[in-house]
């Protein structure tokens, strides 16, 4: 009825996968910003605050 039976519709999949990529790179951008700000600003919950054996080690060695 509307436009031509004979040409079927190709899916661009490299624009696509192209535009996925750059907007998962972009929310793990901005997830990561919001997370190291909510860290030193001490709103996160237990679950996402640094762990202190890592920083009391880096602090041991920069010592010795």
């Amino acid at each position: 009825m509307h436009g031509d039976d004979a040409v079927v519709p190709d899916f661009a999949w490299l624009h696509f996968g192209g535009g996925f990529l750059l907007f998962v790179a972009g929310m793990t951008f901005l997830g990561g910003w919001i997370l190291a700000r909510d860290r030193k600003r001490n709103y996160v919950g237990p679950r996402f605050k640094e762990k202190q054996k890592a920083k009391q080690a880096a602090a041991q060695d920069t010592i010795s």
